[in-house]
């Protein structure tokens, strides 16, 4: 009687887990680099913005920001392409350009993050009543604090998903009623929320080729050879694929009708990065092939 009490309590607790954390591994050589790279940056922004006047406090602020940006950039990365360690990286010097320094909603790129890692499950387990207790939080907080709104129904729809593919319909899907109410009230709050995008010329082509790009990568990607942190098994196919299609169009409604690139640009430019590497991998291979033949 306790034996069965005991192994059903081990079985609650297990679906309670929050699973959406990942620690990085410092022994592994792409994590060695990146904790070489964040310090460099921290240091570099720092001076930059106090050679340029800028008040101590505020240089250290832009120097946190632009440092946390740089990470998120880089774990989107890992997240869309997980088989190609070095793709996250290539995305990271399109934010020091002059007009993307230190750009991005900071709870809007932690948002995407998450939804990465719940479709992904990339910690290699189930996603949990936990993990979409706590998406469900985040996705209220950033839609209230940056007035794009568009994220609750978009985080309806990956919870859905994940539901879908986790064969736990019910449990999880009923989660996220509350953003439903949640949307219905900042659509009234927020009239001004909604502003569709007047791009240049040259934004139009770099939103083309960047899901363009994406494209290539979602179609090209036929096998994950990567495990998940706690699992000996390989990632979900479908769920990365998922994963890459979902957030080209949740970006790009973002940047559509919330009127800027400027607030998800770090995800923009983890897509660009490794469609960028996708690409020249593919025509390097292409070549090898041809190099073997004769």
């Amino acid at each position: 009687m306790n034996d069965k009490f005991i192994s059903e309590s081990m079985a609650a607790e297990s679906t309670e887990e929050f699973t959406l954390i990942r620690i990085i591994d410092t022994q592994y050589k792409p994590n060695k680099i990146l904790l070489i790279i964040l310090p460099l940056i921290f240091f570099a922004t720092f001076g930059w913005y106090f050679y340029k006047n800028t008040i101590f406090v505020q240089s250290l602020y832009f120097a946190l920001v632009q440092t946390l940006i740089v990470f998120i950039c880089w774990a989107v990365g890992r997240e869309l392409d997980p088989d190609y360690d070095y793709a996250a990286f290539l995305g990271i010097p399109l934010l020091f350009l002059p007009f993307s320094l230190t750009q991005g909603n900071i709870l809007v790129l932690f948002w995407f993050l998450f939804s990465l890692r719940l479709l992904n499950q990339t910690t290699g387990k189930r996603t949990t009543s936990s993990d979409v207790t706590f998406y469900l939080s985040l996705s209220i907080l950033s839609a209230l604090l940056s007035s794009q709104i568009l994220i609750l129904p978009l985080a309806i729809f990956i919870i859905a998903l994940t539901s879908v593919i986790s064969n736990k319909k019910i449990q999880l899907t009923i989660l996220s009623i509350p953003l439903i109410p949640s949307f219905i009230l900042f659509y009234l709050v927020f009239p001004d929320a909604w502003m569709l995008l007047n791009p240049s010329p040259w934004i139009l082509i770099y939103i083309a080729v960047s899901c363009a790009l994406m494209f290539f990568v979602t179609t090209t990607t036929d096998k994950i050879n990567c495990k998940g942190d706690h699992s000996s098994t390989p990632l979900s196919l479908k769920r990365v694929q998922s994963s890459q299609i979902i957030v080209v169009l949740s970006v790009l409604l973002i940047s559509t009708f919330h009127g800027s690139i400027l607030s998800v640009f770090p995800v923009w430019a983890a897509i660009t990065g490794i469609g960028i590497f996708r690409l020249f991998h593919f025509f390097i291979r292409k070549e090898e092939q041809v190099m073997n033949k004769q």
